[in-house]
């Protein structure tokens, strides 16, 4: 999927489905999750979309700002431009594209218009999400995984990793769900800096989850920037069905 502005690439989201939950996951929290039902995102693992599916047909709305990071963190107006989604492939009757559309004054018109004459870049800061996948995973204790990053204005502020085992083209498996696969440790490298610094020692079978179960929970307060943290997963759940 690609979200572009008078034929500029803005983002490109591969595998939306898996991109999504990972950071839904990680950013949705107690207090609005039930309003993302309404896009299909559901936080039950054992009937998932349950009420959302019914005889094979769905209807709801997904928010930009859950597909794209531009959408998410740009505040401001855009002026005189045509979005467009491109490479969207689902089996539908119908879909509606929803925009906001501000109408200002005649004061704030003049000035926009002087921006517009004026032809000058305008700076868009946000902070884009790339999915990397490891199709397979060899059978041993340890793997280092080498991820080629495009340049180093875009270097990596955040990693969320997860893991599946036998889910993708399966039918019978859910692929909203992800297997801890008894991980006992993960490290970022970064150049020359590792993160964390200090091994996570987790556990599953003793659950021993409490460094993993903060990591996530920190997530909120760094990428959002605010303490009040009600993180949409417990720590049971998370030892139970994801890492």
């Amino acid at each position: 999927m690609k979200y572009e502005i008078n034929g500029i690439q803005i983002q490109k989201l591969a595998n939306p489905g898996i991109t999504t939950k990972l950071k839904g996951y990680c950013s949705y929290n107690k207090t609005n999750i039930t309003s993302h039902h309404n896009s299909g995102w559901d936080n039950d693992n054992k009937n998932a979309n349950k009420d959302f599916i019914e005889r094979g047909n769905f209807n709801g709305c997904i928010n930009l700002k859950d597909l794209f990071g531009f959408c998410e963190d740009y505040k401001r107006i855009l002026i005189n431009y045509a979005p467009k989604l491109k490479d969207v492939k689902i089996n539908v009757t119908k879909i509606l594209w929803r925009m906001s559309i501000i109408k200002v004054s005649d004061k704030e018109k003049i000035k926009l218009l002087k921006v517009v004459n004026n032809q000058k870049p305008l700076t868009c800061a946000f902070r884009s999400w790339e999915l990397c996948e490891y199709p397979f995973l060899p059978q041993n204790t340890s793997r280092s995984w080498k991820v080629k990053i495009s340049n180093k204005l875009e270097k990596p502020r955040y990693v969320i990793i997860g893991f599946q085992t036998g889910r993708k083209n399966s039918s019978n498996k859910t692929m909203s769900h992800f297997d801890h696969c008894k991980i006992k440790n993960l490290k970022v490298y970064l150049n020359s800096k590792v993160f964390p610094y200090e091994d996570f020692q987790s556990d599953f079978i003793r659950n021993k989850l409490a460094t993993l179960y903060r990591a996530y929970v920190e997530f909120q307060k760094s990428y959002y920037g605010h303490d009040e943290v009600t993180p949409n997963r417990f720590q049971k759940s998370v030892s139970d069905y994801s890492c």
